[in-house]
């Protein structure tokens, strides 16, 4: 028998926090005072520290159960009995009877013990309105009869015991056969029950009235309040030693109720009695009271102000009935309200409700006032619109958690909702209950092993019930292994596992309320008993986290960004596995890598870091990158003739993919609130392993102090001429009324200490930013990525399986989404980065690195392995919206973190002036946009430096980004980005057949466009096809075509490298078969595109055939081409040239044309060659500068013949001629 680990072992964390140098621009506002702006470069270095936990909860709902028609007053109370059951009260209609107290017990697993309607005589309407349980589980309840005689309702006490028999009816006309309605009822410490509300009373209005009965029904005594004889209606009561208290609101006249606390001795006997404080003044009333250990009475409701509606009230009274303390609060001169109250061990107290806005919207409040009285912090869910109500209603502190429930306004409905923070005030986690309708949670109460019990009410269709749902927790506890550089590189005992779909329970996946679930409660027996096998422990009671919560095995497909359905891959069969401490990560890891076909993919946890050191008032100071090049600003991209032609669209979203953004920082909402911010939404992974959609204001503290999610936003959409602070790459015009892109913060720190997050959180919240399909994605057209994880020491294992990695940049490529990754800072050539560099086609990724003020690759920045472009990434060429924990919001630093902000900026830029003008011909596709960047960029060039020859390069790839150049060449109709395909079917040829072949490592997600492939490792016999396609240019006859290229997006094909010669293919052993063709062949009018396919037809390893095709079938391969267009090409009749400055000459080793000019002549030319019949075919911007006054370019496409080169500027025009041989 293998040992059972049960639910007993847990997992420790120690962290390092990165070092970081940032430069912190000061006392921004104070700058803004005074004539010359003078800014103060703080240097902060933050040296290495450890955190020893760090923990994150999940969150299932256990069961969920609605029941009842209330009538028009929908009164309800809950209790949870000594063995765990639930006993809800409220109000049933009944045709025949009105309506009917309701009595509801379910057990601890949802299910319903028995149900009953109490119907008084003469069928009126009877309401249940509290409920208290005794300590043999005997069921008491308060509420209202109508008594028709009398024309009024009566108090109504019944007796229940525990398996729903009827003990006992109590019905209670007051003294003056008027209204008596029961609010509260309690069972004391000696079985006694007390009931109190509000009763007519004798030559007065309505009266507190009390009684105490036996537990037999027998009444003891009656106890009045009437204070001057007008409105009086007690709310709560409590016991206190052999005292009970009685709190409500009494009318001191008139227009006006005080807060009145009456206690009694045993007998009902009055002994003190106790007023609001400003009595006289407004309705205040009492909504809740709380109890301590020592004697004291907690009551907190609404006090109103004269001119400033009701406030928050807070009162500590002694067992005397003495004032201790007093809080109020006025939010912002409307109506507020504190609903529910709770304490804790150390007498702090917790406080939840709303307060009101200008424009009539309520937020969600939860407060901590400390043992004497002073708030330690408060939290704000803030609601906007009219129409919105968010508003917290019950409050506990549970397992060191205080957790308030309550509702908000969600896509303009009312859901239930509970938050959950720390003592300290940190959030930990929330739940939104997304029903249809209208959705209330009045009451949350502590269940059984770290269960939530929580009542409200559901409204679908017009009809309401009374709502109950169990949520259970698990906190996940996270170990960060730190590498011998100390440096977090993954968490331990956690492993990424892609199951085979075959394997895993779909009732549990789409399940959507659950996030984690037992092992063995989600794959198969066969498969779990593999895996105790191979792990030699029973794993059954391990748990397992979904990856993707949100995600169903019916989600098929998502939108692309061009409208295009894309088959979404089975990343709902991908966990997380939490290992029992006595088991070594990597001996498991290997194990279950072994149970191919049923495990897929097993990867480690690694951790991600931040790729940064670290009449708009800053822009001219901080920002300099942002300004036209020119020889006194080598480090220029031009951003602002970049802004002559789109200044950034609201219709754009990005996601920020980092560690939170700072929602309404003054430079991201233009009112200081999460309406106007230019944050849209979003989710935090950091709060729970859920996420926590973002749907209020974001704060420093909330993000652990950690800026660098802020910085990013900031520079990608700061909101520009606002006169305040920095400007956005694609921050709009405030001015003009222009808004500019919507971000997304997409939050991976789970980790709590700053500064790292880790990769399933990562794959999530990526996967959550491409997708759009009915309720699940953000369907988002740009994803900033300024993280990294880089091995950093040679002796840990390669804990990163590339494959789940690449699958997702693959989804986020074939949805158009673009992705934009910072290359890294460790100053080395060609070091591993994902995303920015990997198994993937260099496509999916734009990897941008770091440049200086020369425009030259920052001494810091990575380079190589296939870096894009280079942009700004040094202080003083940029700065960023941050915080420190004072009143600094903004900095200016190095990293490549900012140059990846910065391109994802001029993404959203070219996405805005191609995407939403509907003139053009088609949307952007990744590739496009990647392509674009890379042909309009600054060429960098040093003569006699070897690191910088022209085209590309390792340290500056294409160049330095070129704003201007890149927005300019694009403006249709003078340009055109056109999207060409072949037509299905592809002539095919079998080209190999019956080879044996080992095929591994094909992804666990892999989809060929239309299904999902299960391709387990093996020995296969296989064909391959090579198809040969013929794509129509099909431009103008005086169209320039500048460039063309493939693209993976609108492609199914593969590049096997076949070689003819030995018949034999060379390139297949791919991690990933990733679309792409073996060959594009320019033919004038028509592009030959060449790819293969192969067909797997038979497993030698399991001795089965087989019939499976990757990437795809025959008829279903295709491949798609982006042709760059120039309208117009000009010819020779046209030019006029000048002197002739310019010698050229083509070297036939190279097929390079080599292009001098004379060294006087410096600056930016347009370079461009025709033919002798003088067609345009070839134009390239060149840059000459004192270190270089050559340039290359590849002449190979060229026919032999003698063409003629031009060289010009605004200024001046330059010729020369040159033959190919």
């Amino acid at each position: 028998m293998l040992p059972d680990i049960g639910l007993s072992y847990q997992l420790t964390i120690s962290f390092v926090d990165l070092n970081i140098i940032r430069k912190i621009v000061t006392n921004i506002k104070d700058m803004a005072r005074i004539s010359s702006i003078c800014i103060i470069l703080i240097s902060l270095f933050c040296s290495i520290s450890y955190s020893q936990t760090s923990t994150q909860t999940l969150v299932n709902v256990k069961w969920k159960s609605v029941t009842g028609q209330p009538a028009t007053i929908d009164w309800f109370d809950s209790a949870v009995d000594s063995q765990n059951n639930l006993i809800v009260v409220g109000n049933t209609l009944n045709s025949e009877e009105g309506a009917n107290v309701l009595v509801s017990k379910y057990s601890p697993a949802g299910d319903l013990v028995w149900e009953i309607e109490w119907n008084h005589a003469g069928n009126q309407n009877d309401y249940g309105t509290s409920v208290d349980i005794d300590n043999i589980n005997n069921i008491y309840i308060g509420g209202a009869t109508y008594n028709e005689s009398q024309a009024a309702y009566d108090y109504v006490v019944l007796k229940y015991n525990k398996y729903g028999v009827l003990q006992w009816s109590r019905i209670f006309n007051g003294v003056s056969n008027g209204d008596d309605i029961a609010t509260d009822i309690l069972v004391d410490s000696s079985g006694s029950v007390l009931v109190t509300g509000g009763s007519l009373g004798a030559g007065s209005l309505v009266d507190y009235c009390t009684l105490k009965y036996s537990a037999s029904g027998i009444l003891e005594w009656e106890s009045r309040y009437d204070f001057t004889g007008y409105y009086d209606g007690a709310v709560k009561i409590a016991q206190i030693g052999s005292h009970y208290l009685v709190v409500g609101a009494s009318g001191a006249d008139w227009n006006s109720w005080d807060i009145a606390s009456v206690k009694y001795d045993s007998n009902g006997v009055q002994v003190a009695s106790k007023r609001s404080s400003n009595s006289g003044v407004g309705f205040d009333q009492p909504m809740d009271l709380k109890t301590d250990t020592n004697g004291n009475f907690y009551i907190c409701g609404k006090t109103t102000s004269i001119g400033n509606g009701s406030d928050w009230l807070v009162q500590k009274l002694d067992e005397d009935l003495v004032e201790v303390w007093t809080f109020q609060s006025d939010g912002a001169g409307f109506d507020d309200v504190a609903n529910g109250l709770c304490l804790d061990a150390n007498g702090d107290v917790f406080v939840t409700g709303f307060e009101s806005n200008s424009s009539g919207g309520q937020s969600f409040v939860t407060r901590k006032i400390n043992s004497v009285g002073v708030e330690e912090w408060v939290k704000v869910l803030e609601g906007g619109a009219v129409t919105e109500s968010w508003v917290g209603n019950g409050i506990i502190v549970s397992n060191g958690q205080v957790i308030a429930c309550g509702a908000i306004t969600n896509n303009g409905e009312q859901d239930a909702f509970l938050q959950a923070f720390s003592a300290n005030g940190q959030k930990d986690w929330s739940y939104l209950l997304e029903n249809p309708g209208i959705d209330n949670a009045t009451k949350v109460s502590e269940g059984q092993n770290n269960n939530l019990i929580v009542c409200g009410t559901i409204t679908n269709g017009g009809a309401e019930s009374y709502l109950s749902l169990k949520l259970s927790r698990f906190t996940r506890v996270n170990n960060a292994v730190i590498d011998s550089l100390g440096v977090p590189a993954y968490l331990d005992h956690q492993l990424i596992i892609s199951f085979n779909p075959a394997e895993v329970d779909t009732s549990v996946t789409n399940n959507t309320d659950i996030s984690y679930a037992k092992l063995s409660e989600v794959i198969s027996t066969s498969l779990l008993s593999e895996i105790n096998t191979v792990v030699g422990l029973d794993m059954k009671d391990a748990i397992v986290q979904k990856l993707i919560p949100e995600l169903k095995s019916t989600d098929i497909y998502s939108t692309s960004r061009d409208g295009s359905q894309v088959r979404i891959p089975p990343y709902w069969s991908s966990f997380v596995l939490f290992l029992p401490p006595q088991l070594d990560l990597v001996a498991v890891q290997n194990q279950l890598a072994s149970l191919q076909p049923k495990i897929l993919d097993v990867s480690t946890n690694v951790l991600l870091s931040p790729q940064f050191i670290p009449n708009d008032e800053l822009y001219a100071v901080a920002q300099l990158g942002f300004v036209p090049y020119n020889l006194q600003n080598t480090g220029g991209i031009d951003l602002e003739g970049a802004w002559e032609f789109e200044k950034g669209r609201e219709e754009i979203k990005v996601g920020i993919l980092d560690f939170g953004i700072w929602n309404i920082h003054p430079d991201l909402s233009a009112d200081g609130t999460f309406q106007g911010s230019v944050v849209k939404g979003g989710k935090m992974f950091g709060m729970d392993a859920l996420g926590t959609q973002i749907m209020g204001p974001v704060t420093p503290e909330d993000l652990f102090y950690d800026p660098h999610g802020t910085e990013m936003a900031g520079i990608v959409g700061a909101i520009s001429n606002n006169g305040y602070g920095i400007a956005g790459v694609a921050g709009g015009n405030q001015n003009e009324g222009l808004a500019g892109v919507s971000i997304y913060d997409l939050n991976v720190d789970n980790t709590v200490v700053s500064d790292i997050g880790s990769f399933d959180a990562y794959t999530s919240c990526l996967i959550l930013a491409i997708s759009d399909t009915p309720g699940f994605g953000f369907g988002l057209d740009v994803v900033n990525i300024s993280l990294a994880y880089t091995p950093t020491t040679v002796e840990s294992p390669e804990f990163l399986n590339q494959r789940l990695w690449a699958s997702v940049l693959q989804y986020a490529n074939s949805n158009s989404c673009a992705i934009v990754s910072a290359r890294g800072n460790s100053g080395q050539l060609s070091p591993i980065s994902l995303p920015a560099t990997g198994v993937h086609p260099e496509n999916y990724v734009v990897s941008v690195g770091a440049s200086n003020q020369d425009g030259l690759l920052w001494v810091g920045g990575d380079y190589g392995n296939e870096m894009d472009l280079i942009a700004p990434g040094v202080e003083g060429l940029f700065a960023a919206t941050s915080f420190t924990g004072d009143d600094e919001d903004y900095i200016t630093a190095n990293g490549s973190s900012a140059s990846a902000a910065i391109v994802s900026g001029i993404v959203s830029l070219l996405l805005g002036e191609i995407n939403l003008n509907p003139e053009t011909p088609n949307n952007l596709a990744p590739e496009d946009i990647e392509h674009l960047l890379e042909f309009n960029a600054r060429d960098i060039i040093v003569a006699n430096n070897p690191d910088y020859n022209p085209g590309y390069d390792l340290k500056s790839g294409h160049g330095l980004v070129n704003a201007q150049r890149t927005l300019e060449k694009v403006q249709f109709p003078d340009y055109k980005v056109i999207h060409r395909e072949t037509t299905s079917p592809l002539p095919s040829t079998l080209i190999i057949d019956d080879l044996s072949l080992d095929i591994e490592n094909i992804p666990p997600n892999y989809t060929n466009g239309s299904v999902p492939l299960v391709v387990p490792n093996g020995n296969y016999q296989i064909d391959v096809y090579q198809l040969d396609g013929t794509i129509y240019k099909d431009i103008a006859a005086n169209d320039l075509l500048l460039d063309f290229w493939f693209r993976e997006s609108g492609s199914l094909v593969l590049d096997v490298g076949y070689n003819m010669n030995l018949n034999q293919i060379e390139n297949y052993g791919l991690i990933y078969p990733f679309p792409k063709p073996s060959a594009l062949i320019d033919n004038g009018s028509t592009i030959l595109a060449v790819g293969h396919v192969i067909h797997l037809t038979y497993n030698n390893t399991t001795e089965e055939s087989v019939d499976l095709w990757i990437p795809c079938e025959l008829d279903d391969a295709k491949i798609g081409v982006t042709l760059y267009v120039e309208s117009g090409g000009l010819s020779l009749e046209n030019q006029e040239f000048g002197e002739n400055e310019v010698v050229c000459f083509p070297n036939p080793a190279t097929e390079n044309l080599n292009v001098q000019l004379e060294s006087a002549f410096l600056g930016e030319y347009e370079l461009q060659i025709f033919s002798s019949i003088g067609a345009l075919v070839m134009k390239k911007e060149i840059n000459h500068n004192q270190q270089k006054t050559s340039s290359q370019l590849d002449i190979d496409k060229l026919e032999n013949g003698v063409y003629i080169v031009k060289i010009a500027n605004e200024q001046i025009q330059y010729q020369a001629r040159f033959s190919k041989l």
